[in-house]
């Protein structure tokens, strides 16, 4: 089968699944056309957890998992009902959103792939086409990396599943094809967290116009580094920060909500650094939405957390989770590594300075921001009260990701687990893309500053005058009734 028909049932196969419940939890919203193929992914990853879990086909489990959340989404959506006015985006808007993102996976479209991205995910996409007393089998592989941490068999299932139903539903083992289906699903993440960002900068409208455009810009160092050669660290970064901005930054509504825990599933669904920060976003997130209520709390967590935590359970309750394995007498990790690193590496401060400089086209407004704070007297060390709460959730996040990454890490190849974590760019892919966000964010709110508009909170359901003045007077004001003057 040539690529494009392959990705056109790759297409269907991902976004067919998500096209209903969208409808019914979003309603008719230019959002909702990015959030489908989100919430088809995630079909597919329970799929493949239902697949090990009860020795079924993937398609078959796929199928279950999709008609399972179209009839939840179906009866969820006529208690709800969707917001009225919940993420509504202009235009223009979704546009600058979907140029930037195109522009973000650009490199997607090379042939180049690196051997991890075969040994952990394509590898693995072909075991489903064998069957699923195959793929229990070859769950229970022992092999990693010289690097610490899980085996590569049971790293979530996301990418790996996908490419093998899309594999399985075309007959035909096409990985170019498998990589552009996925750097779709990581565009579509894309545009929702550029759409977010827009919603979270606020008025004036413009500025969340350059904001959603500036927001995948800051992939553009990932993507053309590893993204290109099929990574799927830049997939996980992009659905965790969106899960933050949708659930924690944004108004408390049902649309939101809807978004943050899809994203979120995704993200942990990814890989196993996603899913630190997917319970992490989980928790708070429904803290948020209880309002310290126990059974409010309990109806949202609970299932939200089953579902991150559905791949790991499935593989301990069939006793497929396997312990790290120990390293061969004789040989150690260091040594491996030099095996697979015969060169040289750059200096540390090599490395974090070329993480610096990809950032430059917002430090530098970030810098004429602050200035501009201190010529009109504001005092820069008060944050207004939103820009703090985008600063701590971040923080939440943020901080227990790289600790807890730094623990797997510490047993590493002979190295300082900060120098190794310097070293590999890939385990502050998170980090630095939530920096952008919090930089854009700060930058905006100078502006705003400077211009004379009162701070707006984005966690505000109500409009405020900036935003009741731009919009103009309703349709129909004034018609019939009698005007002064």
């Amino acid at each position: 089968m040539s690529t494009v028909r392959a990705l056109l049932v790759g297409a269907l196969a991902v976004a067919g699944p998500g096209v209903v419940p969208v409808l019914a939890l979003l309603g008719r919203r230019w959002v909702a056309l990015f959030a489908a193929p989100v919430v088809g992914a995630v079909v597919i990853a329970l799929g493949a957890t239902v697949t090990v879990l009860l020795d079924l086909p993937l398609v078959a489990g796929w199928a279950a998992v999709g008609v399972a959340v179209t009839v939840g989404s179906i009866l969820l959506g006529r208690r709800l009902g969707p917001s009225r006015d919940a993420l509504r985006f202009d235009p223009l808007t979704v546009l600058c959103a979907v140029v930037g993102a195109g522009a973000a996976v650009l490199w997607a479209g090379s042939r180049a792939m690196s051997w991890d991205v075969h040994s952990f995910w394509y590898s693995r996409g072909r075991w489903f086409l064998v069957g699923p007393d195959y793929v229990r089998e070859q769950l229970q592989s022992p092999f990693t990396s010289p690097y610490p941490g899980a085996p590569h068999a049971q790293y979530p299932p996301l990418p790996s599943a996908t490419a093998g139903l899309l594999w399985e539903l075309t007959g035909d083992v096409n990985y170019f094809a498998a990589k552009l289906v996925l750097a779709g699903v990581t565009a579509a993440a894309l545009v929702l967290l550029s759409l977010g960002v827009a919603r979270l900068l606020g008025h004036p409208r413009w500025l969340g116009r350059v904001g959603a455009l500036l927001v995948p810009s800051a992939a553009l160092y990932f993507a053309t580094s590893s993204s290109a050669q099929g990574h799927q660290d830049l997939p996980y970064a992009v659905a965790g920060e969106a899960a933050l901005v949708f659930g924690l930054l944004l108004p408390r509504r049902s649309a939101e909500l809807t978004l943050s825990v899809v994203l979120s599933i995704m993200c942990g669904m990814v890989k196993n650094e996603g899913l630190v920060i997917a319970v992490l976003v989980a928790v708070m997130v429904s803290v948020r939405h209880s309002e310290r209520r126990v059974t409010r709390f309990l109806l949202l967590g609970v299932p939200w957390l089953a579902a991150l935590g559905s791949w790991r359970v499935a593989l301990r309750l069939v006793g497929l989770i396997q312990p790290a394995p120990a390293t061969p007498p004789g040989v150690s990790q260091a040594d491996e590594l030099a095996v697979l690193r015969p060169l040289p590496s750059p200096a540390v401060s090599t490395l974090l300075h070329a993480g610096a400089v990809h950032l430059w086209w917002l430090a530098g407004p970030l810098l004429a921001g602050l200035v501009v704070l201190v010529l009109v007297r504001a005092p820069v060390w008060r944050l207004p009260r939103p820009m703090k709460s985008v600063l701590l959730v971040h923080a939440v996040v943020a901080v227990p990701l790289l600790a807890a990454t730094g623990l797997t890490i510490s047993g590493g190849p002979g190295l300082p687990w900060p120098e190794l974590l310097a070293r590999t760019a890939r385990y502050t892919t998170y980090p630095r893309l939530a920096l952008s966000v919090c930089l854009l964010a700060l930058a905006a709110a100078a502006l705003r500053t400077a211009i004379g508009r009162p701070d707006e909170d984005p966690a505000d359901p109500r409009p405020t005058e900036g935003a009741l003045a731009e919009r103009g007077p309703p349709a129909g004001a004034g018609v019939g009734r009698p005007t002064s003057g």
